[in-house]
């Protein structure tokens, strides 16, 4: 596990199973969105560049998530598994690894992303550093963790 360089980035305990541990400071504070690692730059479907329909979605979504607690959102369930969760980096596909190898995203934030889940497909990949989320892609398809379904 790599250390991350931002104040209040998530360093998770190792093992099956565990635990984010988010300063629990953190847990009961909205989220902000920040924008500065936004990935604007990546030949990839995951590019942050929503299409006018997704981009009106997704402001909604921002708008609703910013009105409840992290604590809120780590607790939402779909099909009974946590909704908006991390994911390591060494399981998202390689393209994904590149990019934010490229980006150095690994250094700055450490070896875990977050993700919402915006729908069936739509998810929204970042970082968490205590209170801010930290956007970086936008992945309409599923594409940069894809699954049978998505695929």
């Amino acid at each position: 596990m790599k250390k991350p360089k931002v104040p209040g980035a998530v360093v998770r305990a190792a093992g099956k199973g565990a635990k984010a541990m988010q300063p629990t400071s953190a847990l009961g504070e909205n989220p902000h969105f920040c924008f500065e690692f936004a990935d604007r730059a990546t030949k990839n479907v995951w590019k942050f560049k929503p299409a006018n329909q997704d981009a009106t979605k997704l402001v909604e979504f921002l708008c609703d998530t910013a009105k409840m607690t992290w604590r809120d959102i780590d607790a939402l369930k779909f099909k009974g598994r946590p909704k908006h969760h991390y994911q390591e980096l060494s399981k998202v596909t390689r393209k994904a690894r590149q990019d934010a190898q490229s980006r150095k995203l690994e250094k700055t934030f450490g070896d875990e992303m977050f993700r919402f889940r915006l729908g069936s497909t739509r998810r929204l990949w970042g970082f968490r550093a205590g209170r801010i989320f930290h956007v970086v892609w936008w992945d309409p398809g599923h594409k940069v963790y894809p699954t049978e379904t998505s695929s």
